[in-house]
């Protein structure tokens, strides 16, 4: 889980970004998890009035074998994202 938070005069953007290290044995059989990840961003929201200004981002699955390109990928757009926002 990555937190970063940020402070614009009073507003203050939080945004939480999950990643699982995942080994290849299991990347078939945890396949369910990671398309519950991609999801989260656009599907659930935080409604309490303390979620005003926090996103919540999932992220594929990190595994060095397999996956390298992927993570890059994710990564990079949700700097973008973070930049953007």
């Amino acid at each position: 889980m990555l937190f970063i938070r940020e402070k614009e005069y009073e507003d203050v953007k939080t945004y939480q970004a999950y990643v699982e290290p995942k080994g290849s044995q299991l990347l078939f059989e945890d396949e369910w998890k990671e398309k519950f990840l991609g999801q989260i961003e656009n599907n659930y929201k935080i409604n309490d009035i303390l979620g005003r200004g926090y996103k919540i981002i999932g992220l594929p699955f990190f595994n060095q074998e397999n996956r390298m390109s992927e993570i890059r990928q994710s990564t990079k757009r949700f700097s973008i994202k973070i930049i953007v926002m």
